[in-house]
């Protein structure tokens, strides 16, 4: 019996920084890969029409390239608390949607006491 109590006592250790999928870099791994790719696809795609339309500054096209794509990237990394700043935004959202307003009128409690 006494056996049973000092296993229920005993805490149980959770080792801090465990990820259960594998990442490339801490906080980035295959789900962000994917928005990656595909914003360094909608970012080339930008600079060939910005190209096209007649800007040849080949420093005006890496930069709108590179402000793009790492955007999209660090937007997706997830910190030490796994959330990216998109989660944040999304529990944010969540928060102000549930909000609901309850009045409260505040009422002298310490009065009839005896």
């Amino acid at each position: 019996m006494e056996k049973l109590q000092e296993i229920e006592t005993r805490e149980l250790y959770m080792p801090s920084g465990l990820k259960m999928k594998k990442e490339y870099f801490p906080g980035f791994g295959k789900e962000e890969l994917l928005p990656a790719i595909l914003s360094i696809f909608i970012f080339l795609i930008m600079d060939s029409v910005i190209y096209l339309l007649g800007i040849h500054n080949i420093t005006i096209l890496f930069f709108i390239f590179l402000i793009g794509v790492s955007t999209a990237v660090m937007l997706q990394v997830k910190g030490e608390l796994n959330l990216s700043p998109v989660d944040i935004i999304k529990l944010e959202i969540q928060f102000r949607r549930s909000q609901k307003y309850y009045p409260y009128i505040a009422k002298n409690e310490w009065e009839n006491i005896e």
